[in-house]
């Protein structure tokens, strides 16, 4: 297929299973002492359609709107530095990263009682690692341990397995298996690009962000066994 190893620069897509998880962006500065600035309040409203400055189609808005009120839970969120955690209404932000240098990507183990995320502090793209933590942020452990570029980790539902994208061993950039431990990994046999997977709901298939050729930011859809690619 005249594959090549390339590296992300400076977007970062996340291909998410719908209504499966809540993606939240946070603001890159913080307070003085480590919490993000005080949440806004935020009610259900009716959808409206509007129209991008940069693309003229009008988004379908398909089912009802959320009441925040109604949410329970702690949601996870970084910004270009650390990760934070916070009530599902977005108050009560906690900082969770400390360490100097880039640490993000986060996902919950399913049981919250963990965090996997990709630790940057030698720098973007330089040795990029997989970590998990304490949803505390204690006990920082790096699985990976490998000097190829490893992130976009998401845990799958039943907590065993984590999957990530690296290009280690000279390889294109491909999806990941490995224990929740780190132990037993092995690659996902496709030729596609593979960025930012995330696990299906039933944990039999993995949605991700990539294609044929470095170039491409398309949404795909692979059984875990590797079979079944479909572009969605």
């Amino acid at each position: 297929m005249g594959l090549r190893p390339y590296r992300w620069t400076g977007i970062q897509v996340v291909a998410v299973w719908a209504a499966t998880a809540m993606a939240c962006t946070g603001p890159t500065t913080s307070e003085s002492d480590g919490s993000l600035p005080a949440a806004r309040s935020a009610t259900a409203t009716s959808p409206q359609a509007s129209v991008s400055p940069i693309d003229s189609r009008v988004p379908v808005l398909v089912g009802d709107p959320i009441d925040v009120a109604s949410l329970s839970g702690r949601i996870l969120f970084s910004t270009e530095e650390d990760i934070y955690t916070a009530n599902a209404d977005g108050t009560g932000p906690i900082r969770v990263t400390r360490r100097e240098g880039p640490e993000f990507d986060p996902a919950w183990a399913p049981d919250g009682s963990r965090i996997v995320y990709r630790d940057s502090r030698r720098g973007i793209n330089h040795d990029d690692e997989i970590f998990v933590m304490n949803a505390d942020g204690t006990g920082p452990t790096n699985l990976t341990k490998n000097p190829g570029n490893d992130w976009g980790p998401d845990w799958s539902p039943d907590g065993t397995t984590i999957v990530f994208n690296s290009d280690r061993d000279g390889l294109p950039m491909g999806g990941f298996l490995m224990n929740a431990d780190g132990l037993h990994l092995r690659r996902i046999p496709t030729d596609a690009y593979v960025g930012y997977p995330a696990w299906s709901p039933d944990g039999t298939r993995i949605a991700f962000m990539g294609g044929a050729s470095a170039t491409e930011y398309d949404i795909w859809v692979v059984d875990v066994d590797g079979t079944n690619l479909v572009q969605v």
